[in-house]
This record gives C-alpha cells, structure tokens and sequence, in this order.
C-alpha cells in the first residue's frame, strides 16, 4: 500500500531538493520538486516513533500568495495490521485536512502533526498562483 502510495506522489514531484534536518527525532524527511515546472513542493515524510511528532517545515517562497496543501496519510494503531478479504481499505491511504501553511516576507511555513508509526505525503500546490 505505501508503495502505491509513494509512486502516485513519485510521479509527480520527482527533482530532489536538499534537506536540513534540525530537532525531530523520529522522522524521515524527502523533499521534491515538480517536473512539470510549476514550482510546486512535494514531501515525504516518515514518522517511526510510537508517538506524535509536531513539526514545522520553513521554505524559501517567492510568491506572496500562499499554496493549497494536500495531505495523505497512511497509518495504523497496529504495526502487524493486514487488510483482510472482507475489509480490503482496512489499512490504506487516507487524505487528512490538518496542517496550516503561511506565507511572510519570502518564506513558507507549514505545521503539521505526524501520528505514531505514519507515512505522510505532503504536496504544496501552486497551480493557480503568479
């Protein structure tokens, strides 16, 4: 299921971005650019630690106006959870509508919670922006 999931989010934002790291213990972090020229931010996100993991990303933006964020997660209280025949989308990838992005004097910052045990594609969209 995460694969599928990574290879949605791969096909679209696949130019890799470097990444600075700073306080967040329990969290794997990607970050990419969208092929297509648009200017749009993609990020992967891993949280393996048992609990929840506030987190603010801070980004150079050059446009005022700020970009909608899609979020999708997938995540389970349980680690062995399978999907069964009977409940196929037991475990599987879900949008969510938390985090907040705010755009100030050239930069972006989005806040975001990553539940216990979660793999998180976050996409910045810029599509209607100058």
């Amino acid at each position: 299921i995460s694969q599928s999931m990574l290879a949605k989010h791969t096909a679209e934002f696949d130019i890799p971005v470097g990444v600075t790291v700073s306080n967040s213990t329990g969290l794997d972090v990607g970050a990419y650019l969208a092929a297509d020229g648009s200017g749009s931010v993609g990020l992967r996100v891993l949280n393996w630690s048992p609990g929840s993991i506030e987190c603010k990303f801070g980004l150079l933006w050059h446009s005022s106006q700020e970009p909608t964020l899609e979020a999708t997660e997938l995540t389970s209280d349980d680690l062995s959870a399978v999907n069964p025949p009977q409940d196929p989308d037991h475990v599987s990838p879900r949008r969510v509508s938390r985090g907040s992005v705010h755009v100030a004097k050239g930069h972006l910052s989005i806040r975001f919670t990553f539940q216990p045990y979660s793999f998180v594609t976050l996409a910045l969209r810029r599509e209607h922006l100058e």
